[in-house]
């Protein structure tokens, strides 16, 4: 194997196939720095995180601008967050929904999407465990080059770094951009115990789980998380957003309450757990039902069954299923015809406020005419004078 020469090519060669994917494009591109480039083996992986890293720089930037105008909304949103938490406690399905309903208006009017917001995290995660991947098969061959490839200490790049220095650097600048707020520059919608975790917690994390790992993913993480850091600082800066065109960061008064983002969450969480079937037994048998929704009876219709000779119909007193399968049917079956009144009766009203948002438009545009009239017969009258 250390008598192949290096050309384009040589990894696939020795045994690194990956096929088509991204880890392919990493091994694609690591190859050409270092072949091309002339680089050694550490500078090329460096250079080729960088590269990563500055691949996904836009939309880091598309993230950043939905985070600033997300922390300046939340004065408006945390009032209705407010109102589904209370709404859920009283087991009140209608009010969540038509709260739920209010607030995408809000956010679509304001034009913010979570995708936007997840999307850099999605991806830069799919980057990072593929290059962990190929890093971790470069080292475990060992590719030609590796084991004398280093710098400074590190010299062997195929074994760890004894003196643990490139985990403390990587945990050290993961603490820095969270400090920072992140890689989107903001963190003023974590909530206080998310933010101690990502500031102490995680970089320990990264530093236990890399300080075994060969010294190859140590420089890439390393100068992944030094441009992270990079990146969370720059952001802050006002100028620099004003040159990429990203909304400014919101700084709220000492009288506005910022919503954490801890109510969205659980009423997302308490939704899912409706759908899969969940029931709060307790509130249920102890509580008397708040709404014309949750005060709803439903009887289970027929159990479709499925047999070698075909599907037919069959009460549900003549299944053959055991007696807690039939009970978890009946729960499954009534938490979904709860779910469909509901979603429903939160339909019905939607149509309603649309139908009164129609006339009240109507009604402003006759205003509207009425008094552009009167403005044009005065200035004739004017004239006339």
């Amino acid at each position: 194997m250390t008598s192949i020469p290096e050309r384009i090519g040589f990894l696939k060669e020795i045994g690194l196939d990956y096929g088509y994917g991204p880890t392919s494009i990493i091994q694609w591109t690591l190859e050409h720095i270092h072949i091309t480039g002339g680089l050694p083996w550490w500078a090329a992986i460096a250079a080729t995180a960088i590269l990563m890293r500055a691949v996904t720089f836009p939309l880091y930037l598309k993230s950043t601008d939905q985070v600033a105008r997300q922390s300046a909304l939340a004065p408006i949103t945390k009032p209705i967050t407010e109102r589904m938490q209370l709404a859920q406690k009283e087991n009140d399905q209608t009010g969540v929904m038509n709260a739920w309903k209010e607030l995408n208006a809000v956010r679509k009017r304001a034009g913010l999407s979570y995708m936007a917001q997840f999307t850099p995290m999605l991806v830069q995660s799919i980057l990072g465990f593929c290059s962990f991947k190929l890093m971790r098969a470069m080292a475990g061959l060992p590719v030609p080059g590796l084991q004398n490839g280093g710098f400074g200490w590190v010299t062997d790049l195929t074994i760890t770094d004894g003196y643990l220095l490139l985990p403390a650097i990587m945990a050290g600048a993961m603490h820095v951009m969270f400090r920072y707020g992140g890689e989107t520059g903001s963190n003023e919608l974590m909530n206080p115990g998310m933010r101690s975790f990502m500031l102490w917690g995680m970089p320990g994390v990264v530093f236990l789980i890399t300080g075994w790992q060969p010294a190859a993913i140590c420089v890439w993480f390393a100068a992944s998380g030094a441009w992270a850091m990079g990146q969370a600082m720059v952001m802050q800066k006002p100028a620099v957003r004003k040159l990429f065109g990203v909304a400014p960061m919101y700084k709220p008064k000492p009288t506005e309450s910022v919503d954490k983002g801890k109510g969205l969450m659980n009423i997302v969480t308490a939704m899912a757990r409706d759908r899969a079937g969940a029931v709060d037994t307790t509130a249920t048998s102890k509580s008397a039902p708040k709404t014309g929704s949750s005060a709803m009876t439903y009887q289970a219709p027929n159990v479709r069954t499925t047999t070698a000779r075909g599907t037919a119909n069959v009460p549900r007193s003549a299944s053959t299923s055991a007696a807690p399968a039939s009970a978890n049917a009946g729960i499954v079956e009534s938490v979904k015809g709860k779910w469909d009144s509901t979603w429903a009766m939160a339909k019905n009203q939607m149509a309603e406020r649309a139908a009164q948002n129609n006339k009240d438009a109507i009604a402003q545009a006759a205003k509207s005419y009425e008094k552009r009239a009167k403005q044009k017969r005065d200035m004739q009258k004017r004239g006339g004078r």
